[in-house]
């Protein structure tokens, strides 16, 4: 299901406080689901995809996080800049992740009284999904760097390493390739989500029901 404040962030630990179980247990949930990563980028299994409304569905995530947000003192603006039924084919069980890892590291590196901004849009042929903060800027010279597995980074980024690598590899299975820079305005990181339209991309067995 929806991943929600409290449990997985990019340090494999929590957004809010919780108990130490809440922490092991997030974790251990982590470590699973990259486990099946891992094994799905090696064709060890397979994804099942299926059509999702991408406005609401990615709306619905963020409202998961609004109360967190109040508590840090913090604003979070979700918007669209396309047709509201827009869909495209997501494995749901592995892509909340994505969303999920994205904002949990986005309220941790956001400082009170700062912002953060969810955007759904689309161009010809693909959608792409953005989450940017207002916290401090991602190091340049490591950009090519931020999605390796275990990769240690600078406060904009940091921990064990394994959240934005689950991110890039669920996103490659989706048939988009994750991206991150420095917004040009503020100087805060923003991270691109881009994925296909339609299924085209897909295998017959791994379109749900097929």
């Amino acid at each position: 299901g929806l991943r929600r404040p409290g449990e997985v962030d990019d340090r494999g630990g929590v957004v809010a406080a919780g108990t130490g179980d809440d922490r092991d247990a997030a974790a251990a949930d982590l470590i699973h689901q990259i486990g099946r990563v891992l094994l799905a980028e090696d064709g060890g299994i397979k994804l099942s995809f299926a059509p999702v409304e991408l406005v609401q569905y990615v709306s619905d995530i963020c409202d998961l996080f609004r109360p967190q947000t109040e508590l840090n003192r913090q604003k979070l603006v979700f918007r669209y800049a396309c047709s509201r039924d827009l869909e495209v084919w997501l494995d749901q069980n592995y892509f909340n992740k994505v969303i999920s890892n994205l904002l949990s590291n986005a309220l941790r590196y956001t400082p009170a009284g700062g912002s953060i901004s969810v955007t759904v849009s689309a161009a010809s042929g693909s959608a792409a999904i953005e989450v940017r903060n207002s916290g401090k800027p991602l190091d340049e010279k490591k950009l090519k760097d931020i999605f390796d597995l275990f990769y240690q980074g600078n406060d904009a980024v940091s921990g064990t390493g394994v959240g934005l690598y689950f991110a890039k590899v669920v996103t490659k299975l989706h048939g988009g390739a994750i991206q991150a820079c420095n917004s040009p305005e503020d100087g805060g990181p923003v991270f691109t989500v881009p994925l296909p339209l339609g299924n085209a991309h897909l295998s017959d067995d791994q379109i749900s029901g097929e």
